[in-house]
């Protein structure tokens, strides 16, 4: 959205909680957090909001109603997710390749083992680890999914640096540190 669509929601929420002052400082911050959320999503999001609570949302309780009503929020339950699991048992047997509707269910079928799931003995158990994995990996997509793009850049960002970063000049090993930290008790490793 724009910075001018977000002064409008900003105005909404303002008027439908008038005893909330929102500070300049916060009003720049929501603006930022919204902006890769698309306008009729955070209207959306917002108007939802002041029919649920008597408060001022936060930032975390827009983005997480607009994520609820956008299509980006359709993984499955982990019950419809077993369903397509049995469903690709039957269509293609344990020595096929089976097609899954998302990544997630595909990570926590992998993490099972497509054999161990048909060829089980005990369908329950087999049900119950998959179910526990996919909920982890579903968990994880939405945590994702969440954050706003810029947050998304800046852990990307960060985690391309993390090799370099330990090459950085004048950091000493733990090896060299420790003897100064706990004196010359210390034996090394």
């Amino acid at each position: 959205m724009t910075r001018e669509e977000a002064i409008e929601i900003l105005t909404l929420l303002t008027a439908a909680y008038p005893n909330y002052s929102l500070p300049k400082a916060t009003g720049k911050l929501y603006i930022k957090m919204l902006a890769d959320i698309p306008a009729k999503l955070g209207e959306a999001a917002a108007l939802a909001h002041i029919a649920e609570s008597q408060y001022y949302p936060t930032v975390a309780e827009l983005r997480t109603k607009a994520l609820k009503f956008s299509t980006q929020d359709t993984l499955p339950q982990s019950g419809e997710a077993w369903g397509e699991v049995v469903r690709e048992i039957k269509r293609v047997g344990s020595y096929g390749t089976p097609q899954f509707s998302h990544e997630a269910i595909k990570k926590a079928v992998d993490a099972v083992g497509w054999k161990n799931i048909c060829l089980s003995t005990d369908p329950g158990v087999e049900r119950a680890h998959f179910m526990r994995i996919y909920e982890q990996y579903r968990a994880r997509e939405q945590e994702q999914a969440l954050l706003p793009a810029k947050v998304k850049e800046l852990i990307t960002g960060t985690v391309k640096q993390l090799p370099a970063a330990s090459r950085v000049s004048g950091l000493n090993p733990v090896s060299e540190i420790l003897p100064r930290v706990v004196g010359d008790d210390y034996g090394g490793p």
